[in-house]
């Protein structure tokens, strides 16, 4: 709660006084153009002013607001309950929450080129997925590609990761396609994996690519094919030189209706995605969409959500001064 007490305007956090703001030369309710820029969730600068870059934002949700106990106009910031409202889940747990209306990118420059030698053996809540005769060598020809993903979602047609050069069609790509996983690499479809539990995932994956295939470890079950060489050389080339992106939970320029199955947003709560042994933060992405809820996820299993907001710009900040009566905070 944030009010105003004469000359000071206090913050009350769990009815206990946490911030006192005496320095103000008269009473803030009693000066006749009373104005005060409080930013909610984020900082009213742009991040890049700040010494050290970073996302500021905080994604999480406000319930009973009380703005120094008046209705006073407020003047900066977008209101919460208008056009790209995110709805306040009841209960949540850690993940990242994707509505199926959005997509996050990392540039592969910003991420390992091999796996590291500290995490031969990944691992994930519930799922332990060990990494069979790992041997890290400082040669291309021996480049691996290792994603491991945790997971929860229904039957869908969507994207869960891609890798592709700028502006053209993914070289790689792993998918949901109704009950099953589907694996991509170049034009061509790889494996089809069916999906236990009626097609609902909710467990760990790994996907690997090396020299001579591509395998998909699922909960126990490990399915693999061997693949061209010439694709895997384009993938291990763009890798290694690190002018393209990661996308997760969806691919860019998606039309609606999407006109492909691999064009549509993954829609579920992603706990975890380590690539090549390290674990990625989407608050690091280039890019995120404002419909995606970076450390958050509803426990309920349908995922169902009442309300979903639209795209945020890259660098976007996550403030805003205004008074909903509860309003999550984007990230």
């Amino acid at each position: 709660m944030v009010k105003n007490e004469g000359d000071c305007v206090a913050l009350e956090l769990d009815r206990s006084y946490q911030l006192n703001l005496c320095e103000v030369s008269h009473a803030i309710i009693e000066h006749p153009f009373p104005e005060m820029r409080i930013g909610v969730g984020g900082l009213l600068i742009p991040w890049k002013d700040l010494l050290v870059p970073m996302n500021t934002a905080m994604d999480g949700c406000l319930r009973r607001w009380n703005w120094l106990n008046t209705s006073a106009t407020w003047l900066e910031g977008a209101a919460l309950d208008g056009e790209g409202t995110k709805a306040c889940f009841p209960s949540i747990q850690r993940g990242s929450f994707f509505p199926g209306g959005g997509l996050a990118t990392f540039l592969l420059s910003g991420l390992p080129t091999r796996l590291s030698h500290d995490n031969e053996s990944l691992s994930l809540k519930n799922e332990s997925l060990s990494l069979k005769n790992e041997s890290v060598l400082l040669s291309n020809e021996s480049w691996s590609l290792a994603v491991e993903v945790s997971l929860r979602a229904g039957p869908q047609k969507g994207t869960i990761l891609a890798v592709s050069p700028p502006e053209q069609a993914p070289i790689l790509s792993l998918r949901l396609e109704d009950t099953d996983l589907v694996a991509q690499l170049g034009e061509k479809v790889v494996l089809k994996t069916p999906l236990p539990g009626a097609g609902c995932l909710a467990s760990g994956l790994l996907l690997r690519v090396t020299p001579a295939e591509l395998a998909l470890h699922l909960g126990t079950r490990e399915s693999s094919a061997l693949i061209p060489e010439a694709d895997f050389k384009t993938l291990r080339h763009l890798w290694l030189s690190g002018e393209g992106h990661l996308f997760v939970g969806g691919l860019p320029g998606q039309g609606d209706p999407p006109p492909t199955p691999e064009g549509r947003f993954f829609r579920g709560c992603l706990h975890e995605i380590r690539v090549q042994g390290l674990t990625l933060d989407l608050d690091s992405s280039h890019y995120r969409s404002h419909a995606i809820w970076a450390h958050s996820c509803p426990r309920n299993e349908s995922l169902e959500l009442t309300g979903a907001g639209g795209d945020a710009k890259p660098g976007s900040e996550g403030a805003a001064t205004t008074t909903p009566a509860a309003s999550p905070l984007p990230s």
